[in-house]
């Protein structure tokens, strides 16, 4: 299984063991459990937000939110709009599986997604090595494998890589201000050169927009071109990749069969 395994957040391994080790679980339960492949993400994009809380504000954050850490990250200008919008995601995916649950492999592989690319801000961002071709990678869809081995085994590993990362975040000191700017600067360039295909725009930014306003999304699932998915009477539906004249449109809007 180890040669046929996803390698999309192998970048993470060095130097964020502990959120390589959530991402490929969330990876691992993908097919077999999305609403726990989603906790999974839930609890990465919390760590990544303590994370960058110890560094920037230490012991001056609430530990407890990661709404509130997020706001706060965001309102000192820390995290750009679509940083933002990439942690929510993760957030608002990962409450709704652990409160209401039975969610598709369609909405937790959109979180993948989001959790892909804020690994690679982050990385690019954050880390002292970037790997060589990191702007290139792009996110590959997980196998669908027998991973209960593997899940195992990273349970396993987890409780000495959160020891480690706890560890390392208590060391972090206040940063200056000069330190501030030159991080603040090179996460909007960095945010900037954020490089999406049409489908994954789609799954990233227009789902969660979509949703919160109210309609039953998921670019994956209800898609007419890949699935055939039709307007169900009773139902709010966006329903992507729909036919039109002379191609298709990104979504269509139904209430109802209207």
């Amino acid at each position: 299984m180890e040669s046929q395994k996803s390698n999309n957040f192998d970048f993470l391994k060095v130097e964020f063991p502990l959120l390589h080790n959530l991402c490929q679980q969330a990876e691992y339960y993908l097919h077999s459990d999305p609403d726990a492949a989603l906790a999974k993400l839930r609890l990465f994009g919390e760590k990544v937000s303590i994370e960058l809380c110890q560094i920037h504000f230490p012991n001056a954050y609430d530990p407890d939110k990661q709404h509130a850490r997020i706001r706060q990250l965001s309102d000192n200008r820390i995290l750009p709009p679509t940083i933002v919008n990439l942690f929510n995601n993760i957030r608002l995916k990962g409450n709704e599986a652990i409160h209401k649950g039975q969610l598709s492999i369609g909405k937790a592989t959109s979180g993948l997604l989001s959790a892909f690319t804020l690994s690679k801000w982050l990385m690019d961002t954050y880390g002292d090595e970037v790997p060589p071709g990191l702007s290139q990678q792009r996110f590959k869809p997980p196998p669908n494998l027998d991973a209960r081995h593997a899940i195992k085994v990273k349970e396993q590993e987890f409780e000495a890589q959160l020891a480690a990362y706890e560890k390392k975040i208590a060391e972090y000191e206040k940063m200056t201000a000069e330190a501030q700017a030159i991080v603040i600067k090179k996460g909007n360039e960095k945010a900037k050169n954020i490089d999406l295909n049409e489908e994954e725009t789609r799954m990233t930014f227009i789902d969660p927009q979509l949703r919160q306003a109210g309609w039953e999304v998921d670019s994956i699932e209800l898609n007419y071109k890949s699935k055939k998915t039709l307007p169900q009477k009773g139902k709010n539906m966006a329903i992507a990749e729909w036919p039109v004249k002379g191609g298709w449109a990104d979504y269509a809007l139904f209430i109802g069969l209207e």
